[in-house]
């Protein structure tokens, strides 16, 4: 056969039948894995010392107490709201919370939540603010105050957006201050050698696995891109822009194309990398790290010896409230079914996350004595008014 400059190469295909050359054995595959892995040796030793450092960690300052014998409480602690046993029980503040404490000064008669077509007002039942717990002075000064401070002479709020969220900040801010680190501490400064860790070993894999710094840069880039993509998409979620009519929809609509097209664009790209073996060797730890930050981030909270003592005093009371079932409830003598005692404890069964347990306990006993708004539509108004 003549070469030509053409045609320069000669191939030559070989054929065998099977069984001819013998494949490698279990042995030689698992030397084979073994040699390969290798090069991953300092990336694999650096994420061993990434775990054992968080567990250590964990079993040192993130486990919990030892939980004492529980006993059912027909009260709730002394000096302790709902809101403040929904922000122990759950170790952080949410709308439950927020809802729970309105609710607690409508039941106390502090004030008188008032149906109002869509919406509702709040009106002021009391003159002397004495009486009032610093908690409840906070509310009551949000929803009431003027101006410049003083109260308002009406005495009557529309529970708008506005007066919910300046109410919700203020009472958050408050609790946050309260609680403090006397009952649980989050424990978040012993996460930074962790955050430090990972970074070391994502510079090593980087290294080992030969990536180039520009592929670094850009999921850089893209995470910066995927904040902002989902701050745009939580405004207009907030702004319930797709339920408006034109031309404001259209607006709205071209914000969110822009920063959706391109995200979209950019995630098919580099899912296409993803099946590189280089790329894949360096995200897959780098994801491994990211999930155990989020997941030791909630599991290094724990509370403080006071903390777990007046966690186990308000489990004792939510046993309580939880127990509303005919003969169990007899055989806890609890105190006699009456409206006055439904209304005074729904705050704190909803806070407490029982609330159809301790209302299937009342069926066919509240009279016209109840004076709280109905309880499902009441939690809709108030996310529907936080989510604006």
């Amino acid at each position: 056969m003549v070469l030509s400059e053409k045609k320069p190469y000669l191939s030559v295909v070989v054929s065998m039948p099977k069984g001819v050359v013998h494949g490698p054995d279990l042995d030689m595959r698992i030397s084979f894995f073994l040699r390969d892995m290798k090069t991953y040796l300092p990336g694999l030793i650096g994420l061993t010392i990434f775990f054992v450092y968080y567990i250590i960690v964990w079993a040192r300052v993130g486990r919990d107490p030892e939980k004492k014998a529980l006993f059912p409480r027909y009260k709730p602690p002394a000096d302790c709201s709902p809101a403040f046993a929904r922000f122990l029980m759950t170790m952080g503040y949410d709308r439950t919370a927020f809802t729970s404490a309105i609710l607690n000064l409508a039941a106390k008669g502090i004030i008188r939540i008032l149906r109002h077509n869509s919406s509702y007002i709040v009106e002021n039942r009391t003159d002397d603010l004495r009486r009032l717990s610093p908690e409840e002075l906070v509310l009551h000064y949000a929803f009431f105050e003027g101006r410049r401070g003083e109260t308002s002479a009406s005495g009557r709020k529309e529970l708008d957006a506005i007066l919910i969220h300046r109410a919700y900040r203020k009472h958050r801010k408050y609790l946050k201050s309260a609680v403090g680190n006397q009952f649980f501490t989050r424990n978040t400064r012993y996460m930074v050698p962790g955050i430090i860790i990972s970074i070391i070993v994502a510079a090593v894999n980087a290294e080992i696995v030969d990536i180039d710094g520009s592929y670094i840069k850009q999921l850089f880039a893209l995470g910066l891109w995927t904040l902002f993509a989902g701050y745009i998409t939580r405004f207009l979620s907030r702004k319930r822009a797709f339920e408006l009519k034109k031309p404001s929809k259209a607006v709205y609509l071209l914000l969110l194309f822009p920063p959706a097209l391109y995200s979209i664009a950019v995630v098919l790209s580099h899912s296409m990398d993803v099946f590189d073996i280089r790329q894949f060797m360096f995200l897959l730890p780098l994801f491994i790290m990211m999930t155990a930050h989020a997941v030791f981030f909630f599991l290094l909270r724990a509370p403080t010896i006071p903390g777990r003592k007046a966690l186990d005093e308000i489990e004792g009371f939510k046993t309580y409230l939880s127990a509303v079932e005919g003969d169990k409830l007899d055989r806890m003598t609890p105190p006699e079914k009456t409206p006055a005692v439904f209304q005074s404890y729904l705050p704190y069964a909803l806070a407490l996350g029982v609330e159809n347990r301790w209302s299937e306990g009342f069926t066919g006993e509240i009279d016209e004595a109840y004076t709280l708004p109905p309880l499902d539509l009441f939690l809709t108004s108030i996310s529907r008014l936080l989510s604006r």
